[in-house]
């Protein structure tokens, strides 16, 4: 909850001794509901495998009416790890089960819906990612004391607007959240405050703002580092060496890339792989290593061309046929 320097690895001891000291049988519903705030810590430290373990144990186990929303959410949750694992197919129908079920349960979809849209961004299908996030934004109701649902779903936004184009949209939802920051509690606190610094950072890049895209990108692996948030670790690395490179400091963004790049194979999600490798790429190729360049945006390329073969016809078109995608595939050197 708290987040400061060390508390999260802390946190992943207690929650460990915990699972490996319960004593079989016992406390069912609050081994669930532990298991599934431990798993959510192992998601957000990038531990995926581990995370998936503890999200199957919960969805594999019988069904208890007291804990059926957190193995609703637990569903949820086990559904991203299998897609931020590259396995789209899987981790879509679960998503897609997992929303039934709640539905036909009469129980509430609002935080199942946010889950669902991250894979939808990762393979552009932003139209459908947009719509579940207005959905989800406008059916939140107004609550002093749970605030996590709006704070998630007003940065999915800002993420799929940007993603879109649409530059206003991610601004204003920008400035709406980031004011309502303070107001955040618990866990969100920290987790959408990274989100938002990143965001910032995309924003100022693509509108020009090179020195203060530098300076959020920095912001926001500060924020990540203690709380062991590795996913935007990488993503605020990755934007530090694009900012870099359109300042015409090449020889400070490769290091910065190079790190993104070991950082997202150690994480092992090809959605982070890709991007990082094509980052390095382009940064390489500014500093005229054109061997080098064409060796990371062909990884990117192989990374990419993987992801799409393990797709749904649609869904892969869909895929490749983003901009971002097609400028890597053509090799593209300059910055988008």
């Amino acid at each position: 909850m708290r987040g400061r320097e060390g508390d999260l690895d802390r946190a992943a001891e207690l929650g460990q001794r915990s699972l490996d000291a319960w004593v079989p049988g016992s406390r069912d519903w609050d081994l669930v509901n532990h298991q599934h705030m431990f798993g959510e810590q192992m998601y957000w430290m990038g531990r995926l495998a581990d995370a998936g373990d503890v999200m199957a144990a919960i969805t594999e186990t019988e069904a208890d009416p007291q804990s059926l929303q957190a193995r609703l959410r637990s569903a949820s949750l086990r559904a991203m790890v299998l897609t931020s694992s590259g396995r789209y197919e899987e981790g879509l129908a679960l998503f897609e089960q997992t929303l039934q079920l709640a539905r036909k349960l009469g129980r509430s979809t609002m935080i199942l819906q946010n889950y669902s849209t991250l894979p939808l961004r990762e393979l552009f299908d932003l139209h459908e990612a947009r719509r579940r996030t207005e959905d989800s934004i406008a059916a939140i109701s107004p609550s002093p004391g749970f605030t996590m649902p709006k704070a998630m779903a007003m940065t999915d936004l800002v993420q799929t607007a940007l993603l879109q184009g649409d530059i206003a949209t991610a601004e204003s939802a920008w400035r709406v959240q980031w004011a309502d920051s303070p107001n955040t509690r618990g866990w969100a606190r920290w987790l959408v405050s990274g989100r938002l610094a990143a965001a910032r950072a995309e924003i100022d890049l693509v509108t020009g703002k090179k020195d203060q895209a530098v300076e959020w990108a920095r912001k926001t692996i500060e924020l990540s580092l203690p709380v062991r948030r590795l996913k935007y670790e990488i993503v605020g690395r990755m934007l530090l060496g694009r900012a870099l490179v359109e300042l015409g400091k090449v020889d400070e963004a490769i290091p910065e890339l190079r790190l993104a790049v070991e950082r997202a194979d150690r994480l092992g999600s090809p959605s982070q792989r890709w991007p990082a490798l094509a980052a390095l790429g382009r940064a390489l190729y500014a500093s005229g290593d054109d061997k080098g360049a064409e060796h990371a945006l062909a990884q990117a390329a192989g990374i990419i061309r993987v992801m799409a073969a393990g797709l749904a016809s649609d869904r892969a078109a869909r895929f490749l046929g983003a901009e971002r995608v097609r400028d890597v595939l053509r090799g593209a050197t300059k910055p988008v």
